[in-house]
């Protein structure tokens, strides 16, 4: 059976999105008013979840939905499962919380269907239907190394050191030899998520957190990555379908 947690203290909220959750994602939600009995469910899960769903204030309790959300990515099994969270103030930043590596971020005055929107997204792009994890090979100076495509959030070329940053922001460095960027450039063509967007960047498709447009330039902005990506100009055309 397919899950979700969610986390909330305010039962009319809870009881309203737990329906709308359901109905629109196919998924059974768990739903959840107190941050310590999330936690027990998580811990003793015969079915592991498949994405949480977190309001970060929980009223006159101990821990908070963030306490929740360290305490998911302990968890091995849920390292890189979709995390959502939601709060009812806006003193939180977007960037204080990067390092819980969550998916979305939502003040509790949206409309839960644009909640349901990104958890859907959030779902389909961890649970793929295909079984075959395609592959990147990249020709380091000692060795070649083999990079699972899904794992990628993007690759980027420095010189001879070429970066591979993964789902969570993590980076791992790699020296290369001459003409390996080309090369995993040509390999592309069997990865349709991930595309080169600039001379010496590639990105996942489905990272995509934000799109800025200058005129007739832009950058990508992806999720659990503080900087953006250019965009050069020969590749503007790929971008076209997320223009507003």
């Amino acid at each position: 059976m397919k899950q979700i947690l969610l986390l909330d203290d305010d039962l009319p909220y809870l009881t309203e999105f737990t329906k709308v959750i359901e109905k629109t994602t196919g998924y059974a939600v768990v739903p959840f008013r107190t941050s310590e009995e999330a936690i027990a469910a998580i811990e003793r899960a015969e079915h592991p979840f498949s994405a949480f769903i977190l309001d970060i204030e929980m009223t006159g309790q101990k821990k908070s939905g963030i306490d929740v959300a360290q305490h998911i990515r302990q968890l091995p099994e849920n390292l890189l499962k979709p995390l959502i969270f939601l709060t009812s103030h806006t003193h939180y930043s977007f960037g204080a919380l990067r390092h819980l590596h969550y998916y979305d971020f939502f003040n509790k005055g949206c409309s839960v269907d644009t909640i349901c929107n990104s958890l859907k997204k959030a779902l389909m792009l961890s649970e793929p239907d295909s079984d075959e994890t395609p592959k990147i090979v990249v020709q380091g100076i000692r060795y070649a190394i083999e990079l699972s495509a899904e794992d990628l959030s993007c690759i980027e070329l420095f010189g001879s050191d070429l970066v591979v940053t993964d789902l969570l922001g993590n980076e791992q460095r790699i020296r290369v030899k001459p003409h390996s960027f080309a090369d995993i450039c040509r390999q592309l063509s069997a990865v349709p998520t991930l595309q080169q967007i600039h001379r010496c960047v590639i990105i996942n498709m489905h990272k995509i957190k934000k799109i800025e447009w200058f005129k007739n330039t832009a950058s990508v902005w992806l999720f659990n990555i503080s900087t953006s990506k250019p965009v050069g100009k020969t590749h503007l055309p790929k971008l076209d379908i997320y223009k507003k």
